[in-house]
């Protein structure tokens, strides 16, 4: 009983950080493909759609997961960076490593790419 509350605890936690998240993220979002039209960056507009949409869909999959596979994170984490890339004009570049003998499919962590996205800012964009 007391585990099953425990869940219940960490699932309605995990949900609200979801929440906290998604209007900032979605605002800039929309602005980037709103300011791509102004622009007339028709093909920039459709790009940016595409990979939010994908994105939103993983992150409404996983939100009320307590794990998810290393795959499915580092999915979210390159369709954000590929945002903010069209975003900022790709003035920046990454590369997310995972070791070769980790099975990104059946290696199962906690979400982390909420709370990533929260914390990460990217001010240094802007210098």
């Amino acid at each position: 009983m007391k585990s099953e509350i425990n869940k219940q605890i960490a699932e309605a936690r995990l949900t609200a950080l979801s929440a906290q998240m998604n209007p900032h993220f979605i605002f800039n979002s929309l602005n980037s493909i709103q300011q791509f039209i102004s622009d007339s960056e028709k093909e920039n507009a459709l790009k940016y759609l595409s990979k939010f949409s994908r994105l939103i869909r993983l992150v409404l999959q996983n939100a009320s997961k307590n794990t998810t596979t290393i795959a499915n994170e580092v999915a979210m984490l390159t369709f954000y960076l590929e945002l903010e890339a069209l975003r900022f004009s790709n003035k920046f570049s990454y590369h997310i490593a995972i070791d070769e003998d980790i099975n990104r499919d059946s290696v199962e962590i906690p979400p982390c790419f909420t709370t990533l996205r929260r914390e990460c800012h990217c001010s240094w964009l802007a210098e």
